[in-house]
């Protein structure tokens, strides 16, 4: 008697695998995350940027809504993508600096979304899509340190976002290493924990450096 044929399950993707499957890897996508799962939410994508499907986004909530509390059915991840410029991009990765950073309109949409507890950003390469690490972003929910005035006309947010601005509005003139310490610098004010994570599964070895971003590990 032959023996029974054996079952094959689905290999389960994981979400790196999820986002580095995304076709034109050049323009940014976004993705909700609900314990591990992952969904993508794009509407427009850019390539400086890429636009929310609300509709999807309220579906996918109010599916995990039934039988739950609100803090539990709501709460998820925003995940997109940051595809380095194909300008700096060589054969090696990239050895110049990188604008994958999250903006300063990243971190206010996300302050702002208060169902969502973290932002992940990956960065990608814009031809093969491959990611290789990314910058976590969690709500820590500490009292926020901004300096308030007396009577104020905005967001304790909004305002802590001022110096980030200023660096972003000098473009060129301002270094990538200059924009990551204001942006570690907002992270405290706002009460946001911040890391950078390398991918080390990506097949090949990169490390972070500040100013630079994920880069390659050079070769001895």
């Amino acid at each position: 008697m032959s023996p029974a044929p054996k079952s094959h399950k689905p290999v389960k993707r994981t979400p790196t695998k999820r986002i580095e499957s995304v076709k034109d890897p050049h323009l940014e996508s976004v993705h909700l995350k609900f314990s591990g799962e992952l969904f993508g939410v794009s509407a427009k994508r850019g390539r400086s940027g890429v636009n929310v499907n609300k509709k999807k986004v309220d579906k996918l909530v109010n599916q995990r809504r039934i039988g739950k509390s609100i803090w539990d059915a709501t709460g998820y991840s925003t995940v997109h993508t940051h595809p380095l410029k194909e300008r700096i991009v060589d054969d090696l990765g990239t050895k110049r600096q990188n604008p994958t950073l999250p903006s300063s309109e990243d971190i206010n949409e996300f302050m702002n979304d208060f169902g969502s507890r973290s932002m992940i950003i990956a960065q990608t390469h814009p031809k093969s899509g491959k990611v290789a690490g990314y910058y976590f972003l969690r709500k820590t929910y500490a009292r926020p340190k901004v300096v308030m005035p007396e009577h104020p006309t905005r967001s304790y947010i909004d305002i802590g976002l001022d110096d980030y601005r200023q660096i972003e509005a000098r473009g060129g003139n301002a270094s990538n290493l200059e924009r990551e310490e204001s942006l570690r610098k907002v992270a405290d004010n706002l009460g946001i924990h911040l890391r950078t994570v390398v991918n080390k599964k990506a097949g090949t070895s990169f490390v972070y450096k500040p100013g630079r971003g994920f880069v390659r590990t050079e070769s001895k």
